[in-house]
């Protein structure tokens, strides 16, 4: 099993919001299905997808709030983990890079916590069954 995180600026990185509530986001040309996590004043706080090019699962934080931001995965064959951005809001976007079977699916939520291990203060719809090799809804 091949795992590692990657760290990229945050440039040009645009979320979808409708009446301030979470729609389903996903971007056919690029093969990517998001998710993003909204405070209760309804302002965005993070952002995390899945880029089926690359088996990726990418993580913003979007406010300074001391608060981490963790895309939760699970697979349809019931492998499950989870990929944190604690860089700070507004500064990184973390890369996870998973090596996942092609004829498999995803299931991503995106949640805002304290710590590593803290409990989910907040977190998204869930997003899937996405497509492993497509990174779009099945």
């Amino acid at each position: 099993m091949r795992t590692s995180t990657r760290i990229a600026t945050l440039a040009g990185a645009s979320t979808l919001v409708v009446g301030g509530l979470s729609a389903p986001q996903a971007n056919a040309a690029m093969g990517e299905t998001c998710r993003t996590v909204y405070a209760a004043s309804g302002a965005a706080i993070g952002r995390g997808c899945f880029v089926g090019y690359g088996d990726d699962i990418t993580v913003q934080d979007l406010k300074a709030d001391g608060m981490r931001v963790v895309v939760k995965w699970q697979t349809t064959n019931l492998r499950n983990g989870t990929c944190h951005n604690a860089m700070g809001a507004n500064n990184f976007t973390v890369i996870c890079d998973y090596n996942f079977p092609e004829n498999d699916y995803i299931y991503i939520r995106v949640c805002v916590r304290k710590g590593e291990n803290g409990t989910d203060q907040r977190c998204s719809a869930e997003a899937g069954p996405i497509s492993i090799s497509s990174g779009e809804y099945a």
